[in-house]
């Protein structure tokens, strides 16, 4: 019988991209895709056969209810919503054996969540990462390279919160920070960040504007601005005293500017890969290393913690009463 069952869980807009993408894997492989809801389950199967894919996958299903899925997974990628991954997770590991997880961000509403489900990770042997691909992407492996042995970078990320979307997807910059400097501790804090508060695009989660800002352990900065009134493009800005660059992840440039060269400015070439196209590397790479590019867990943990309390404290003071959760996903 063939091992390796990939699950998806979640069947919206990222978990059919997953989808997407695991038609283009090198190993034999089942996947299940799992979604209480049948239209999202046929816009994934829509998705899915509009790729030409290796032939690798040797049957897909999809499936309502988590009793469908098969007793043993291989790995399981759960791409639900924030406010619901907790309670999946759970359901899921008391009914399925499962060896490896990989996680949609923001992970969890509360810190607390990433503290009961490592336990329950360690209790049965799963190892996990967090799905923030910017660290599979080859322009920014480049440039950890070039980074390495530099001490103190400072990080500015500004654009409007339309493009940017702070509260949804401010911890995919931090975590870029985190894989470019390898500093993962940080103090935050929130003074700047707008009082008004915002309804996302998605019902029944906030969005949040202003700048959350921020020192590592070595001294480095870390800035991340998201504009409530304005349509400015996503800008990267990053300087040391050995490198500065400039990056437009939008318009696909970014440039270089290093102490060696003179400070003379280099344009890069610089791609912006779809989840549609990385997925199945992450996981190609997990079925025959048990490892890959991605977070691990334990140190997206970290910079989660830091994020959500930041966040938490920030609307406890908007709202005027002690909140424990953030609700953005």
């Amino acid at each position: 019988m063939l091992k390796n069952v990939i699950a998806v869980i979640g069947a919206g807009q990222i978990g059919s991209r997953h989808l997407q993408s695991l038609a283009l894997i090198n190993q034999p492989v089942c996947i299940e895709v799992l979604d209480l809801n049948n239209e999202c389950l046929d816009f994934a199967r829509e998705r899915f056969e509009q790729i030409e894919g290796t032939g690798m996958a040797k049957s897909v299903r999809y499936f309502n209810k988590l009793e469908e899925l098969s007793d043993e997974i291989k790995l399981v990628i759960v791409a639900t919503s924030a406010n619901v991954r907790k309670k999946v997770i759970m359901e899921l590991l008391q009914k399925k054996k499962v060896q490896f997880i990989i996680l949609e961000k923001v992970v969890f509403q509360s810190p607390q969540d990433f503290f009961e489900i490592n336990k329950v990770f360690n209790e049965k042997g799963i190892k996990a990462w967090i799905n923030c691909p910017r660290r599979m992407w080859p322009f920014y492996q480049q440039l950890k390279a070039k980074l390495k042995g530099i001490k103190k970078v400072d990080y500015l990320v500004s654009g409007a919160n339309s493009r940017l979307g702070l509260g949804c997807n401010g911890i995919h910059f931090m975590d870029l920070y985190a894989f470019l400097t390898d500093q993962i501790d940080m103090n935050l804090y929130t003074d700047r960040l707008d009082s008004e508060i915002f309804e996302s695009k998605r019902a029944g989660f906030i969005e949040i504007t202003g700048t959350i800002y921020g020192k590592s352990t070595d001294g480095g900065t870390v800035m991340i601005s998201a504009h409530a009134n304005n349509d400015a493009p996503i800008l990267i800005t990053i300087q040391s005293d050995a490198l500065r660059c400039i990056i437009r992840e939008e318009e696909g440039k970014a440039w270089i500017s290093e102490k060696e060269n003179k400070w003379q400015w280099q344009e890069i070439e610089y791609t912006m890969p779809y989840q549609s196209q990385l997925t199945h590397l992450a996981v190609q790479d997990i079925l025959s290393q048990d490892d890959c590019k991605l977070t691990s867990y334990h140190e997206s943990w970290k910079l989660h913690d830091s994020f959500l309390k930041a966040l938490i404290l920030h609307l406890s003071k908007c709202k005027m009463e002690e909140i424990s959760f953030c609700p953005i996903t």
